[in-house]
């Protein structure tokens, strides 16, 4: 079974790599800065759920995903 090293998502070479990214930058706020974007569409794993995920923007950022709550 092959997977991914956290350092390569980290830094960008798996993107790069396999010509991906791990988020779908059309489901995500606006953002100030285009390298904010690529950092979380190239750089930052994904989430799986039952839904498409839209990631939040709040004062020109991007929102942490917390996980779950119940």
């Amino acid at each position: 079974m092959e997977c991914l090293c956290p350092y390569c998502i980290a830094d960008g070479s798996a993107a790069e790599k396999f010509d991906g990214e791990f988020q779908d930058a059309a489901g995500c706020d606006k953002v100030d800065a285009p390298a904010k974007t690529e950092e979380l569409t190239k750089r930052t794993p994904g989430c799986i759920g039952w839904q498409q995920e839209y990631r939040l923007a709040h004062c020109g950022d991007y929102c942490a995903f917390g996980g779950n709550k119940r």
